[in-house]
């Protein structure tokens, strides 16, 4: 385990020398926010009811508020926090996969040491992808690490039979984020396997206050999206578009974890979206004929069927069937998801067969090569001109939000000459956006005041 500690934290240790990212809502949530700071009534009645920025986390929001009377605006504070957070989520996944493992029915037993390299690989795997960048090295995303630690607790706990403590963690992984609340989903695919559970009345019973719980916590987001009005009628975005962007994100998080390129923060979807274009409908084809042969072959495969239906009601949350805000697909959205890959490939390593020397090798190789990659990404996130400028190169389509933001960096770096074009170009494309006129009026003006004699 100590192994685990070590390549988890070698991969984002970068990212402890990096800052706030004000222009990713650290400006808002932490930097001009006096509402957290301090561990009061006020903090405690402020978290439990606020909905700033489309959000409800109130445990979120208490995790800020012990550290900011711990660290106080030390942003090296919170990354470390982060970074230990990972850490853990890393070792407990390990122990998640190892109950896992060793849970499967139907198959050959395992021997122990096996099962172990199996799992240290997964989740060292999952660890240093470059895919978790985004989650550990921006810290408004901090309370996606502590939800997805109290989802795996929760699992580690049903897997046990200790209905009542993943009740309890089931509901603290709901209050640091709302995503988990497609946990109860997942536990009945594990009654199905490795627990094989018959369906009865008594299964049906107890699930019962994992999915009253699951409405609760969906009910508190939605209403905190509705509060700022980042829910998008049906009417306004309809039904296929949802679905076409639903399932292309199926698969951008399965090619980006496959070969995790050109990476950026974000990516928006289209004003309108063409749900006929080919690449929706080859996503779209695709997601229901690999679930369709996955249930044709679930006695044969049981594993693998899970392992998919799993990814798909952790991912729907945030799949875009539910329109919530303008991003088409986010990295940070695949921390909870793309565990269950870490699973499946556990699996795969572990019954090899003759190819289990080979393959824990390639693991390490990987390992190595994903570590650098995520280094390299941490940099990024604290340099913000660097970061919008490969925003810009890889982010798709020319967008004015994001020209915007470059040139307003580049501006408040005195840049003025080079802030011109970006700036100009956001204009032309939203003349509302209003920080794009500021930062281009204080360009001009300075240029023009230096050329003056």
């Amino acid at each position: 385990m100590a192994s685990l500690i070590v390549v988890s934290v070698l991969a984002f240790a970068r990212a402890l020398g990096n800052g706030f990212a004000p222009d990713f809502d650290d400006d808002l949530n932490l930097l001009a926010n006096l509402d957290y700071r301090g561990l009061g009534w006020h903090q405690l009645h402020w978290a439990s009811t606020t909905h700033l920025m489309g959000v409800y986390q109130p445990f979120g929001w208490l995790l800020f508020s012990l550290q900011y009377s711990v660290f106080k605006m030390n942003a090296a504070g919170y990354h470390a926090v982060s970074l230990a957070l990972h850490a853990i989520n890393t070792i407990v996944l390990y122990r998640l996969t190892l109950a896992l493992l060793g849970r499967r029915a139907g198959t050959a037993a395992l021997d122990e040491p096996r099962a172990q390299i199996a799992a240290a690989a997964a989740a060292a795997l999952f660890a240093v992808h470059p895919l978790r960048v985004e989650v550990v090295a921006w810290i408004s995303c901090q309370p996606y690490l502590a939800s997805f630690l109290f989802a795996m607790l929760a699992t580690l706990a049903y897997l046990r039979g200790r209905l009542a403590r993943a009740l309890a963690c089931f509901v603290v992984a709901g209050l640091f984020k709302a995503p988990a609340f497609a946990l109860p989903v997942v536990f009945m695919l594990l009654d199905y396997h490795p627990l094989r559970r018959p369906f009865t009345r008594r299964l049906v019973l107890e699930k019962l206050p994992f999915f009253g719980v699951a409405a609760a916590v969906a009910a508190l987001a939605w209403w905190a999206r509705a509060a700022e009005n980042w829910i998008t009628p049906l009417a306004v975005h309809g039904a296929l578009p949802r679905l076409a962007q639903a399932s292309y994100s199926v698969w951008f998080y399965l090619v980006k974890t496959a070969a995790p390129l050109w990476l950026v923060p974000f990516r928006p979807a289209p004003a309108e979206l063409d749900w006929q274009s080919p690449l929706y409908i080859a996503a779209f084809a695709a997601t229901l004929a690999v679930t369709a042969i996955l249930f044709v072959l679930r006695r044969r495969w049981p594993g693998a069927f899970v392992v998919w239906l799993s990814y798909l009601a952790l991912l729907a949350p945030n799949s875009g069937l539910v329109k919530i805000s303008f991003y088409m697909v986010a990295d940070r959205y695949g921390y909870f998801t793309t565990a269950a890959f870490a699973v499946g490939a556990a699996a795969l390593l572990a019954e090899s067969g003759r190819a289990r020397q080979v393959l824990p090798a390639i693991a390490a190789l990987v390992c190595c090569v994903w570590t650098v990659a995520s280094i390299r990404q941490c940099a990024l996130w604290g340099d913000p001109a660097l970061l919008w400028q490969r925003e810009i190169e890889w982010g798709g389509p020319e967008n004015a939000y994001v020209l915007g933001k470059w040139g307003t960096v580049l501006v408040g770096r005195a840049q003025f000459e080079a802030a011109l074009a970006p700036l100009s170009r956001a204009v032309e494309l939203d003349p509302g956006n209003e920080e794009a006129q500021t930062s281009l009026a204080a360009a001009r003006a300075a240029l023009k005041k230096g050329s003056q004699p």
